[in-house]
């Protein structure tokens, strides 16, 4: 699965990458499932109903071991940001219907990629704008 497939990887990275520390890898990994879990847990009672479902905590956790700090949190907020002109766009479709499950892995799947590949010019580029 993807998911295993992406902590595999972020395992490996802990002896193919030294730049990043070990721990480091390990808080982003437990850091960003326990974000995603206790957002999920919190919706979930405010809407009275599955607001995220596990997988998206698993897919979380293994990119965050991945991906780690700057990235990882970058990567939530472009899921969140495409998920919201997804459903901006079936709007104005007319084909938005409340009730229907949103699928949030794809949108974090995509972030979480454009993340690992271009992460680090995204960040850059961004707080270029405000520190000139």
């Amino acid at each position: 699965s993807l998911t295993l497939t992406l902590a595999l990887c972020g395992v490996a990275a802990i002896f193919a990458d030294p730049s990043v520390l070990w721990w480091e890898r390990l808080i982003g990994g437990f850091g960003g499932g326990l974000l995603l879990f206790c957002l999920g847990f919190v919706i979930s009672k405010a809407v009275k109903r599955e607001a995220l479902g596990f997988g998206d905590v698993k897919l979380t956790a293994a990119a965050g071991l991945l991906l780690v700090g700057k990235k990882l949190a970058l990567g939530l907020f472009l899921a969140a940001v495409l998920g919201v002109f997804y459903l901006l766009g079936k709007k104005i479709a007319g084909r938005y219907d409340r009730e229907e499950a949103f699928p949030f892995g794809p949108f974090l799947a995509a972030a979480f990629a454009l993340c690992l590949f271009f992460g680090t010019d995204l960040i850059n580029w961004y707080l270029g704008l405000f520190l000139g």
